[in-house]
């Protein structure tokens, strides 16, 4: 199995979404970075970090 790594770019400009439908990485527009694993618990685990809160509502 290949290893995830990120697209080249974002492919979408609004909230956490998945950026690559095959791929199985997630890009974050608040926070600009790449949730590496593409499940439930991460994504969660991210959205509810502080970091991102304070990016959320600072955009």
């Amino acid at each position: 199995m290949p290893k995830c790594k990120p697209p080249s770019r974002p492919l979408h400009s609004a909230r956490t979404r998945l950026a690559n439908p095959n791929a199985c990485t997630v890009f974050c527009d608040y926070c600009d970075v790449y949730l590496t694993h593409d499940s439930m618990s991460v994504r969660k685990a991210h959205n509810s970090g502080r970091n991102h809160l304070r990016n959320v509502v600072d955009y």
